[in-house]
């Protein structure tokens, strides 16, 4: 990324509140079809995602105040006495998977949100599902006693972003005690897998932070020892910026795995860019590159990673109206990246957009991956998104690399109540492209 102010931008977009990531979009297409006036619709925009932002600061906040308030939350427990499962009737669900931390990975984020577009994975690959939702509310049941009975952990994950915040908390001795106390109570009462740790834009704290990870790993141990805990990590660590707040070798030995989130990489500054893509091929290999360095200072080995990558498309609002067939004529916006963009399912992206397209299906050599311009109206957008061919690829690199698995934002092409047998077959399609080692045989 070109600079901390790029990661503030875009981090949060990419992994918080995605139904009103959702909700936002629909409100910028809506408008982009209303308008006949490209600069009208663009002046829109920028007021519709300032909106947006405002709702999820103020969300996040109240959210993260209930963990950091000094309150002991009082955990729900875990009940599985409604579930059954033909495949397995008599173990009891409401138990930790034991399953040894050193399998191959699969990783999945899910949001409560997306209702049970869950039951559509494919069961014989995931096994890790990680679920964000306030610490304070149940993780679903039924998806918890599920993932058991397939022997996949479901973890829960602390979600936090420090660039718009005072996060001086992780330096407290207190707070991190009361956080780390109410995670292993949610835990252990839910009967989790473990905890998914994404506290992102940290430019200070290096050595608290890392004590806070520390703390979390040996409390966590005594209740659950076959639990994992993984951490989120920028997709080029580097030690400027919001990276800073890291110690990534040091991390990468007290929590079982890093996650690499190679997605979001756009190069998009704040005061406009070109609409690149989500997860370029060239951008994943050079940060590997850095971070398998053995010189590099934040060198972090390939046995302690898994590869992110995204399941879901970016719309760019273009000030050319013009589309173009050749990448070498690109969208340009003058908007920042939070106001020229939205986040929109792959459902929408490949069945509903792509259809309409100007451009058909396009393919960028140099990012290795798909994209098409569709207009509505005089407003020009472009589609950066990744499908089964380009996800097939990104897979086949990780597993060249010898990391331990990957991992996917989020496991879901379609962010609705209900599967259209057409949203059914691109979910099959997805998964097909994951090639990964089965870890079945490797528990």
């Amino acid at each position: 990324m070109s600079s901390s102010s790029r990661m503030r931008s875009i981090s949060w977009d990419g992994k918080v509140l995605l139904t009103l990531v959702v909700t936002a979009a629909l409100l910028v297409t809506s408008t982009c079809l209303a308008s006949s006036n490209a600069e009208a619709a663009k002046s829109q925009v920028m007021s519709e995602r300032t909106m947006f932002h405002t709702q999820v600061d103020d969300s996040r906040r109240e959210n993260s105040d209930r963990w950091r308030s000094g309150d002991t939350l009082a955990p729900h427990q875990c009940d599985c006495s409604n579930f059954t499962s033909k495949s397995d009737l008599s173990s009891n669900l409401c138990t930790p998977v034991n399953v040894s931390r050193t399998r191959p990975e699969v990783f999945v984020w899910y949001v409560p949100g997306d209702k049970q577009t869950w039951r559509h994975y494919d069961w014989e690959k995931v096994t890790t599902i990680a679920i964000l939702d306030d610490i304070s509310n149940p993780l679903p049941q039924d998806l918890v006693c599920f993932a058991h009975s397939k022997q996949v952990r479901t973890v829960y994950v602390i979600q936090y972003g420090c660039w718009s915040d005072n996060c001086g908390w992780v330096a407290n001795g207190t707070a991190r005690k009361q956080l780390i106390g109410n995670l292993v109570a949610k835990v252990k009462a839910e009967k989790l897998d473990g905890i998914n740790v994404d506290i992102e834009g940290l430019d200070n704290y290096q050595e608290s932070f890392t004590t806070l990870v520390r703390d979390l790993v040996t409390s966590l141990r005594v209740v659950c020892p076959s639990c994992q805990v993984t951490l989120d990590m920028p997709y080029i660590p580097e030690p400027v910026g919001s990276f800073t707040g890291y110690n990534w070798p040091d991390l990468a030995q007290i929590a079982d795995y890093l996650i690499t989130m190679n997605y979001d990489m756009n190069d998009f500054g704040t005061k406009g860019g070109f609409a690149d893509a989500n997860s370029p091929i060239y951008a994943t290999k050079q940060a590997m590159r850095n971070i398998l360095n053995p010189t590099f200072d934040q060198h972090v080995p390939a046995k302690k990673l898994i590869m992110g990558f995204p399941w879901y498309a970016y719309y760019f609002v273009c000030d050319n109206a013009t589309h173009s067939n050749d990448i070498k004529n690109p969208c340009f916006s003058h908007l920042p990246f939070t106001q020229a963009s939205s986040q929109h399912s792959l459902a929408d992206a490949i069945l509903n957009k792509l259809p309409i397209s100007s451009s058909g299906r396009l393919w960028d050599e140099n990012a290795q991956s798909p994209y098409f311009d569709f207009m509505n109206g005089t407003v020009r957008h472009r589609v950066r998104y990744d499908d089964n061919q380009s996800i097939a690829i990104r897979c086949q690199y990780a597993k060249s690399m010898a990391v331990q698995g990957v991992a996917f934002w989020t496991a879901n092409v379609d962010y609705g109540v209900e599967m259209p047998p057409a949203h059914e077959e691109l979910e099959y399609l997805m998964w097909e492209s994951v090639i990964w080692p089965l870890p079945r045989d490797q528990n």
